[in-house]
């Protein structure tokens, strides 16, 4: 590759990046899409990076040292707070990309479209459908279901899928001094195994151990779900994810782990051979069809939580459901 890359994986998609700036055959906007830390944003970033620096991203200049602090006049970065893209801030922004610029570009960084409103959302596409000369959007979003279908149609849509779990221990192995990172090869099995094939989170899961504490609980509650159908355990687990101390991410992260482990019984299941081994035991009475079904359970409570349904009798349907 021509440049410097500081992210795990995606060859394929940062060869065709590459191509595209080889052939200035740039798009005016880019939709990265795929899991939450699986480094697309860090893509957008550093593709910022490479087009306002002089030299190509060498991280010492003056341009790239105001990239990296988010102070670049004329790269605006809106990472997500967690909170809605109203249509106040959309107007702002869209004013800024049409004032004058000194730079190679006016580039913006929006993270996580899916955070904006219908008005803010049809504030923004006439200015994607005609942007500004010398402007590039440069978007996030985690699945493009939910988007208003003309600004997908509008951007060059690239997705960043999870990493292959054996390929991500290698390459955070690899690189363990550039990311700062002192962990025995068992804390690396077990960050990535929790990860989801997600690199940000997997270097989060080694560098913070309350993280790693979370996850590592979530994971082995789950499991021990699978051994023990004790409906009174599992409604009384149900109310400690819905108490008023406890944030959505909590339980946004308990599902996702969930869908994570069901999966993997799912693929053991359908390898066949030994599925009894210590490593599932607990699937031996379930058939393919059991954990396809929870597979699409599990999928659909995430989705009635996002639309703000009961959080308590949402999960406890779930726990009834295996």
């Amino acid at each position: 590759m021509l440049y410097k890359w500081p992210i795990i994986g995606h060859e394929k998609q940062l060869e065709k990046l590459e191509e595209d700036l080889a052939s200035d055959n740039l798009s005016h906007a880019y939709l990265f899409v795929g899991p939450d830390k699986v480094g697309k944003f860090l893509v957008a970033k550093t593709l910022a990076g490479v087009l306002q620096c002089p030299e190509n991203y060498c991280r010492r200049c003056p341009v790239c040292l105001q990239l990296e602090k988010g102070v670049h006049l004329d790269t605006i970065n809106m990472r997500d707070d967690g909170e809605s893209i109203k249509v106040d801030e959309m107007r702002s922004l869209v004013s800024t990309l049409h004032m004058s610029t000194q730079s190679n570009y006016k580039i913006v960084l929006l993270d996580n479209i899916g955070r904006m409103t219908n008005d803010s959302a049809n504030c923004f596409l006439k200015t994607l459908e005609e942007p500004p000369k010398k402007t590039l959007i440069l978007m996030t979003a985690t699945n493009v279901h939910g988007l208003l279908p003309t600004i997908v149609s509008r951007s060059r849509v690239m997705k960043f899928p999870a990493i292959a779990e054996q390929k991500l221990e290698q390459k955070i192995n690899d690189m363990s001094d550039e990311l700062g990172i002192d962990a025995t090869e068992e804390m690396l099995e077990r960050a990535c195994m929790l990860s989801l094939g997600r690199p940000g989170k997997a270097i989060e899961l080694l560098r913070d151990k309350d993280v790693m504490t979370e996850y590592l609980r979530f994971y082995n509650d789950i499991r021990s779900f699978f051994r023990d159908k004790d409906l009174t355990k599992r409604f009384m687990y149900v109310q400690g994810l819905t108490d008023k101390e406890v944030e959505a991410r909590e339980r946004d992260t308990f599902l996702e782990i969930f869908l994570h482990i069901v999966r993997s019984f799912l693929n053991a299941k359908i390898r066949g051979g030994d599925v009894d081994d210590d490593d599932f035991p607990e699937i031996i009475r379930f058939s393919r069809a059991d954990l396809l079904n929870l597979v699409h359970k599990i999928e659909e409570t995430r989705h009635l939580l996002g639309r703000n349904v009961n959080t308590k009798l949402a999960l406890e349907d779930l726990m009834l459901s295996f």
